[in-house]
């Protein structure tokens, strides 16, 4: 309701009637005519027609001129500028400029002398080749290399004579880099059970079954140890699974 039919509807009530009661409703008819409800403390109902009462205006449109000032249209056509609503300008953002110096990347404003360092590609490792993992030979520093039963990336730490994966991690003579995380098992002969040792130290894992014809299977599989599975099957299978971390 706006602040004018309210105006009214107050005034017409307190000088019609006695106080007490309660003001029920105040609607507009299409008329233009705002018809009152009193309700009294006893007795019906008593409606007040007030007469042609003009509506409150609407807002038809709102911009924001060049200038920054809000416009705002009413739908009697009549503007009204409220002012600026928007901030100045801020100040421009400063242009870099990189540069190396041997094998350093660098930065600096343009204009100003100083250089920052942003990082230097000489400590950038980049192993020449990802080798097999080979029990009893001798790897030199940075040397890249994958296990061969769980595709697992390890990096030698230092030079150092290969024993086992977990022997070189326990002493600390490589560390895990990326991959890994799975294991394949290829069944060529036909078994309603197969036990797969997969070694990837966890023991509920992910595991898809796949058909010598390429479609996925699915059996029974009981997570029977941190590094096994055992899958059965209602008749004996060949085929392959792939278990993931």
């Amino acid at each position: 309701m706006d602040i004018v039919t309210l105006a009214l509807a107050k005034k017409f009530t307190k000088s019609t009637v006695a106080i007490g009661g309660v003001l029920t409703s105040i609607t507009r008819q299409p008329n233009g005519d705002l018809l009152i409800t009193y309700t009294p403390t006893s007795g019906s109902p008593i409606v007040f027609n007030a007469g042609n009462v003009p509506a409150g205006r609407g807002i038809t449109d709102a911009t924001i001129g060049s200038n920054g000032h809000l416009t705002l249209t009413f739908d009697d056509a009549i503007t009204l500028d409220v002012g600026r609503v928007t901030g100045t300008d801020g100040i421009d953002g400063r242009e870099i400029e990189l540069s190396t110096a041997g094998t350093v990347l660098r930065y600096r404003y343009v204009g100003t002398v100083p250089w920052t360092e942003v990082f230097d590609f000489a400590d950038i490792e980049i192993p020449a080749a990802i080798l097999d993992y080979v029990s009893g030979a001798t790897y030199p520093p940075n040397t890249t290399f994958t296990d061969p039963a769980t595709g697992i990336i390890y990096r030698a730490n230092r030079s150092y004579t290969a024993v086992s994966i977990d022997a070189d991690l326990t002493n600390g003579d490589i560390r895990q880099i990326g991959g890994g995380g799975s294991y394949t098992h290829t069944q060529n002969t036909a078994s309603a059970v197969w036990t797969i040792p997969h070694n990837l130290g966890q023991q509920f894992v992910d595991v898809q079954i796949i058909d010598n014809a390429g479609i996925t299977s699915t059996a029974d599989i009981a997570y029977t140890g941190i590094d096994v599975i055992t899958i059965t099957f209602s008749v004996p299978m060949t085929g392959t699974a792939i278990i993931r971390r």
